[in-house]
């Protein structure tokens, strides 16, 4: 009876485990997405405040943000990264070196 009480509780242990490590893994995600979250939305506020395009390309190469130009002239996109397929996009659109407007928006798959 020994034997089988020990493999029972080895199989207790190893589903707590798991349940614990999902558990975390999920809490991580809702963390992960919640700081992309934030952090675009107030690097998407500082662009409207600044309104210099040249300084939030400086801003954002300094704080290794990444970005890239998209397919529409004069128009940027700035991902921030949340959980795996999950991001945070600011869109600037620009006009010279002044910030004509932005928009914040989470994308998922």
């Amino acid at each position: 009876m020994l034997p089988l009480l020990r493999l029972i509780w080895t199989l207790i242990k190893i589903g707590l485990g798991l349940v614990l490590g999902l558990i975390l893994l999920v809490g991580y995600g809702i963390y992960a997405n919640g700081a992309a979250e934030r952090n675009g939305r107030e690097f998407c506020d500082s662009l409207v405040s600044t309104g210099n395009f040249e300084a939030a390309l400086a801003q954002a190469q300094r704080e290794g943000i990444r970005f890239y130009k998209t397919e529409q002239p004069e128009s940027y996109r700035f991902v921030f990264q949340g959980w795996v397929f999950n991001a945070g996009i600011c869109q600037a659109e620009v006009e010279g070196t002044a910030i004509r407007s932005v928009r914040f928006w989470m994308e998922t798959d």
